[in-house]
């Protein structure tokens, strides 16, 4: 990469002055309240705290919006000067197309009364997969391009951001921007497409489809005014597949943890300037208790840690409760079969009462085998005032954030005896009472009242923290 330049962050709100030209924005976000889990929580934060950066905002999501989770009570957060336009997205229910696909794609099965069940042609699933490229959630685009140009026209919107994943969704802001060319195209990718969503998210992925997945990633960034990633190595990787485009076009604003947080959790708003009121330490108990919050699929799987678990001596090891919050993808569920260690499954639950958990753990646990990938949910992690244990590559984005907050261990998963270690350590740290001394400074710089100013920096004056 070439030089970095200094990334300004803002502290405080202020006030749009004469810039009315760029102060309505819509924001297209699929992953939008009631849908719940991670992928909402970049959109509504910029909800909650652009108007204090003097914006007019829009949202344009479905209105049946397709996703494994849902959490009706993030609706609540919505502040009320906040339009949201919802339209119909001609889509299958998620369990439907799950089952659909998987029947596509899977080997033979053994059926009724023993007979073979073959399974559909390979050739038939890659078109069904090149008929919905990138993603199923490209059918939402029938009715939110024709919304989402009615809406510019409408209000006189200048800047329209679009939040991905569902990927698609950076292909409505090129149609809205070829149609209404006057407006100021951000796209803001969440997780990296090409490497981490293909490669390891989507690991069947066609070779076809990775190819047309290459060229639309192209055509969205040529077609962008800014494009935004949550990690500099993600910014890397999409900045190293257009190095034609300018510099100055790229910025990088990570995710972050919301301060205004539900009574039973981590924070309450204290001024302006964003500072939490951080949980206070867990007071001792019989077990030392570890909470995952999150999805449990083949990135981030926690694998690693729960070997490192049985390894541990009895007198350790049963000192252990280890709490997964969260939806656990079918294809691990074996990872937690004929466990030593107590391990608890308690399914997704709404944000307020996962974290209500958070803050009633020792620990907290974050899997992320991709090093560019930083796993959205430790910014909640950090808030908490809790230590955390990170299995992930010691050189990767998580390994990097936790040295810089000082907030807990991490540990390589293809070093077995590295994680086995972190286990010791926290242990003994626990056992000790050692008190928990983070960076405060360092978490404060991911408060999200603070990343909504650096996107209000870049959409009013087209300048980014460049990379």
């Amino acid at each position: 990469m070439t030089a970095m330049s200094t990334h300004h962050r803002l502290t405080e709100p202020r006030p749009l002055g004469s810039e009315r030209a760029q102060s309505k924005l819509l924001i297209v976000a699929y992953q939008f309240p009631p849908l719940g889990g991670v992928g909402p929580q970049r959109a509504l934060s910029l909800c909650r705290y652009l108007p204090e950066y003097g914006f007019e905002v829009h949202v344009l999501t479905p209105r049946n919006g397709v996703s494994h989770t849902y959490d009706p009570t993030l609706l609540n957060r919505i502040p009320s000067c906040v339009q949201v336009h919802r339209t119909i997205t001609p889509e299958i229910p998620y369990k439907l197309r799950t089952t659909l696909w998987n029947l596509l794609k899977s080997s033979p099965r053994t059926g009724i009364q023993g007979r073979s069940i073959p399974p559909a042609a390979p050739g038939f699933a890659n078109l069904v997969q090149k008929a919905f490229f990138p993603d199923p959630q490209r059918a939402w685009a029938l009715t939110a391009v024709r919304a989402g140009v009615r809406m510019i026209r409408k209000h006189a919107i200048g800047t329209v951001l679009v939040t991905a994943p569902p990927f698609s969704s950076l292909l409505i802001g090129v149609e809205l921007k070829r149609r209404c060319p006057g407006i100021r195209l951000i796209s803001d990718f969440r997780d990296e497409w090409l490497e981490f969503y293909i490669g390891d998210v989507s690991a069947g992925t066609s070779s076809t489809a990775r190819s047309q997945a290459g060229n639309a990633q192209s055509r969205i960034v040529r077609e962008s005014d800014v494009v935004v990633a949550v990690t500099p190595s993600s910014l890397e990787r999409i900045r190293a597949h257009s190095p034609s485009e300018p510099e100055s076009k790229f910025a990088y604003i990570p995710n972050g943890y919301d301060t205004e947080l539900t009574p039973s959790g981590l924070g309450t708003q204290n001024s302006r300037q964003g500072a939490a009121v951080l949980a206070s330490p867990r007071l001792p108990q019989e077990k030392l208790v570890v909470t995952y919050l999150g999805t449990v699929y083949k990135p981030n799987s926690p694998a690693a840690y729960l070997d490192a678990l049985d390894r541990l001596p009895e007198e350790i090891r049963s000192r252990f409760e280890t709490r997964f919050i969260g939806r656990i993808d079918p294809d691990m569920d074996g990872i937690f079969q004929n466990r030593r260690s107590s391990i608890r499954l308690l399914d997704f639950m709404p944000q307020a009462e996962a974290l209500r958990y958070l803050v009633d753990s020792d620990y907290v646990l974050a899997a992320m085998l991709n090093g560019q990938t930083v796993v959205a949910k430790i910014y909640e992690y950090l808030a908490a005032n809790r230590p955390i244990l990170a299995v992930t590559p010691s050189r990767g984005e998580v390994a990097r954030l936790i040295r810089e907050t000082r907030a807990g261990w991490s540990a390589a998963p293809d070093h077995p005896e590295s994680v086995e270690s972190m286990l010791r350590s926290a242990y003994a740290a626990w056992l000790e009472r050692r008190p928990f001394q983070p960076d405060r400074i360092a978490i404060k710089r991911y408060d999200r009242r603070q990343l909504a100013g650096e996107f209000a920096e870049i959409m009013l004056r087209g300048e980014g923290s460049v990379i």
